[in-house]
C-alpha cells in the first residue's frame, strides 16, 4: 500500500451495506403554506415584530411615547453619554467571554469523554 493511495470517503449506505440505493431513497417531504401554517406565521409576527416595531419608534421619540408627533436623538444622547454605560458594555463584554470559554471547555470535557473514553451508557443518548 503506497502513502498516494486514495481512500474512499463516500457514505457507506449503499447497496453492499444493505441500505438503499440512492434512487429509491425517500425523499424529503416539504412544507406547505395551509392556513394553519400562515395563521402561526401572521401569529409570531404579531407577537415579535409589532412589539420591535413599537420600541424601535419610541426610542427616537422625544417623549418615549411611540404615536407622540416629533422625532430626536435625545434617549441615545442620554444613554451614550452616561459614564456607566461604558462600564456596563465592558461587563457585558467580559461575562460573555467568560460564559462562552466556561461553555466551550465544558462542551469539549464531555465531547473527549464521549468519544475517547469507555463511558457507561455511551450509545444511549
Amino acid at each position: 500500500m503506497t502513502s498516494l493511495q486514495q481512500i474512499d470517503t463516500r457514505s457507506p449506505a449503499g447497496p453492499v451495506l444493505g441500505g438503499a440505493p440512492a434512487a429509491a431513497r425517500a425523499k424529503p417531504a416539504r412544507a406547505t403554506l395551509t392556513p394553519l401554517n400562515i395563521a402561526l406565521l401572521l401569529l409570531l409576527f404579531y407577537l415579535v415584530a409589532v412589539p420591535l416595531a413599537l420600541l424601535l419608534v419610541a426610542s427616537f421619540s422625544p417623549t418615549g411615547l411611540p404615536l407622540d408627533p416629533g422625532w430626536g436623538l435625545v434617549h441615545f444622547a442620554d444613554v451614550y453619554g452616561d459614564p456607566g454605560f461604558y462600564r456596563l458594555v465592558g461587563n457585558t463584554v467580559v461575562f460573555a467571554i467568560g460564559c462562552t470559554l466556561g461553555a466551550l471547555s465544558v462542551g469539549g470535557l464531555l465531547a473527549w469523554l464521549v468519544e475517547r473514553t469507555d463511558l457507561p451508557f455511551k450509545g444511549t443518548a
